[in-house]
């Protein structure tokens, strides 16, 4: 199978990241006028394996997802353009799929992680959006605890 992606995830806490990805999420944090009470957190770093013509140089990705009771966010550096930027997505009636990891293996390609589909806070139409992982016992746990907590979530 083909790889795209070289991923390295590890779960930390919100206070381990880095300056950058701190500054961007507290000013997300700002903007709810809540505190973060966060149940879980993972960082990956993915890096394109490769690059040519129509791809252009390779690149390296940056997301911490930090996840709380009500949100997911998503904080991602993109390298070279810019700072770090926050995707809040609200967990009320977020699914979770395997549509692009089912798409990749019929394609002969290697991936891991799970397409979630939700409302991203200032959108006002739901989206889907792959968050990719290293497939480790860590990415497999913090998949699992975003499932749990999407299930308490939603109830009524």
């Amino acid at each position: 199978m083909k790889k795209l992606w070289e991923r390295s995830s590890r779960s930390c806490d919100s206070s381990q990241l880095t300056p950058p990805f701190r500054q961007a999420l507290d000013r997300a944090l700002q903007q709810l006028e809540e505190p973060l009470n966060e149940i879980s957190c993972i960082e990956t770093r993915a890096t394109q394996l490769r690059s040519g013509l129509l791809i252009g140089k390779k690149k390296t990705v940056t997301t911490a997802l930090i996840l709380t009771p009500r949100w997911l966010f998503q904080v991602i550096d993109e390298g070279d353009k810019g700072d770090p930027f926050v995707l809040i997505f609200y967990l009320d009636k977020m699914e979770i799929s395997a549509n692009t990891m089912q798409l990749a293996a019929r394609l002969n390609m290697e991936d891991f992680g799970v397409d979630v589909i939700a409302t991203i806070r200032g959108q006002l139409k739901r989206s889907s959006t792959f968050l990719g992982f290293e497939d480790n016992a860590q990415s497999a746990q913090f998949i699992q605890t975003l499932k749990d907590t999407i299930k308490k979530a939603n109830q009524p």
